[in-house]
């Protein structure tokens, strides 16, 4: 997914997704990236509402710019709030909002630490959590990519920041390959 630039007098797009799962269910929520460009201006809301017997495994990532196509970032708005609920119950929220957002933001050590790319992996669900073991052994941690993860709460969020989307995608493939196992993986996360 791409956004691109609006004007300040556009009205604000507004993406609401609203995802339901039951009886023992299973979401593999692993949309393509989503790439935003100078003077962006998107405000999106995603709620998850699962049943306690249901298995969510969330990928999103973000990209500041097309840096292989030497785009940068310079500004834009952007909006992101993620709910995820278990029979009604809020079990984890996340949000982001950037306000007018400037690259001098994304340079800072509290924010992306000058990298581009930023993902959220979070899993809910025993088929997934049952495999969080070794883990560790699969995470990216070099010059162009930093990874880590918590698991808590009957919940796993890993996360991610790189230079760009490149080295984040393959970060991310060897973190779903790890869950997926003997299986594929979809083709859109092929590289």
């Amino acid at each position: 997914t791409e956004i691109y630039t609006l004007s300040l007098h556009d009205a604000l797009p507004i993406l609401v997704i609203n995802l339901n799962l039951s009886n023992n269910s299973n979401l593999f929520w692993l949309p393509k990236e989503l790439i935003l460009f100078n003077n962006c201006n998107l405000k999106r809301k995603i709620n998850f509402n699962l049943s306690k017997d249901s298995n969510l495994l969330l990928c999103e990532n973000i990209i500041f710019g097309r840096t292989s196509m030497k785009e940068e970032f310079e500004k834009g708005y952007f909006s992101d709030f993620w709910n995820i609920n278990i029979d009604k119950k809020l079990i984890h929220t996340e949000a982001i909002n950037t306000g007018l957002f400037e690259k001098k933001y994304l340079n800072s050590f509290s924010t992306l630490n000058y990298n581009s790319a930023v993902a959220t992996i979070i899993i809910v669900g025993n088929k997934f959590l049952n495999k969080v073991k070794n883990l560790h052994e699969t995470l990216t941690n070099n010059e162009n990519t930093t990874s880590n993860y918590s698991n808590w709460d009957n919940k796993l969020i890993v996360r991610l920041l790189s230079k760009d989307s490149y080295n984040l995608k393959f970060a991310i493939d060897k973190i779903l390959s790890y869950f997926f196992e003997g299986s594929k993986i979809p083709k859109v996360w092929n590289i």
